[in-house]
């Protein structure tokens, strides 16, 4: 309720009757919120090494218009942990073998939720949209929506450069463990496994290093600011816990990508030869340059060229957060929230329209 923007006035009958409750079916953890006025099934997949919990400030809005699903990705978070032998230590050369079970695993668990034949509305954050474009490859059907925030691997590092213009690429908003990451130790661990390794000190030494290099991450638009140091400090705490958990999935995401976070087999022309559904993207006006606008652009170019004269069949848009980074559901979420409506439910919102014109 200390949020800006979140109009309690208006909704406060349909809040009223909001309700959140923890779930677990087929081996995922989630949350389920609803109220009585939510409609379309929103399934919502986080990115690497956070949880479901980094949707929670938009739980209000999203439920007003939405039965919402905010899942743990499979072996993540309060999931059930795994251990996949077939890739580590080694990430490499069936990256399909790969997607394919991260599609089964979401596939399996909508089964078990839903009836056999709906379809959902799918949303996924940075390396979540990952998991959820490996789900459209191969089970297109039973989407509605495909909702892609800051998503990783549509282009590769060559790809990026000749579409941006730039001449090299900026290393430094990658922070000091990326950075060591991947120059060093890629192929060989993962920080989660630097992180365990750090034993009864870790809390103190992680957390104090997110003070220091993710600043950027902290400054939450829609909250009010005397809060802000208070929701970093939760929010560091959430991510060192989802660090130091026993080793899980984090190995299946470094199959995906090389250093850098580039993919090893880009995803751009396999969406846009497999989709089969509207299309929104949600893009941080202040992204990394391996999550930034440049591939969405390309992505929704060619699918409005394949589609030809059909291209009211499906919706393909592009919103852009202002003031935010790529954490943009923590930095604007309900900024966010209103781009989703705007073109789910053509919510009608004045200033988000005159941004975007601008």
């Amino acid at each position: 309720n200390k949020h800006k923007n979140q109009e309690l006035d208006k909704y406060k009958d349909i809040d009223s009757t909001l309700k959140v409750e923890r779930k677990y079916d087929a081996n995922i953890s989630y949350l389920h919120c609803y109220t009585s006025s939510s409609k379309e099934k929103l399934v919502i997949i986080h990115g690497y090494v956070v949880g479901k919990c980094v949707f929670a400030i938009a739980i209000r809005w999203l439920s007003r218009y939405f039965d919402v699903y905010i899942i743990d990705a499979p072996g993540n978070g309060l999931s059930k942990p795994l251990w996949l032998p077939w890739i580590y230590p080694n990430w490499s050369p069936n990256i399909d073998k790969y997607e394919k079970w991260t599609a089964e695993q979401i596939e399996k668990w909508r089964c078990t939720v839903f009836d056999e034949n709906e379809k959902i509305y799918l949303m996924g954050h940075s390396t979540g949209s990952y998991m959820v474009s490996a789900y459209s490859l191969y089970y297109p059907q039973y989407l509605d929506y495909l909702i892609l925030c800051s998503p990783v691997c549509l282009l590769t590092e060559d790809e990026y450069l000749k579409t941006s213009g730039l001449l090299k690429i900026d290393k430094e908003p990658y922070g000091f463990g990326a950075s060591i990451l991947s120059k060093y130790i890629w192929n060989y661990a993962t920080w989660h496994d630097v992180v365990r390794a750090l034993g009864i000190f870790g809390p103190s030494i992680f957390i104090n290093s997110l003070r220091k290099t993710h600043a950027h991450h902290t400054h939450y638009g829609d909250l009010d600011e005397e809060l802000w140091s208070e929701m970093s400090e939760y929010w560091f705490r959430y991510t060192y816990d989802l660090h130091a958990q026993p080793k899980s999935y984090e190995d299946l995401l470094y199959a995906y990508m090389k250093p850098w976070c580039w993919p090893r087999k880009p995803l751009l022309n396999r969406l846009v030869d497999k989709l089969d559904c509207n299309l929104l993207m949600l893009y941080a006006d202040k992204e990394q340059s391996m999550c930034d606008k440049y591939g969405g652009r390309i992505l929704i170019q060619k699918l409005n060229e394949k589609n030809g004269d059909n291209n009211n069949k499906y919706k393909t848009d592009m919103e852009i957060i202002e003031n935010s980074t790529h954490q943009l559901f923590l930095n604007q979420p309900v900024q966010c929230c209103k781009a989703i409506l705007k073109h789910t439910h053509k919510y009608n919102d004045n200033e988000l329209q005159n941004k975007n014109e601008e």
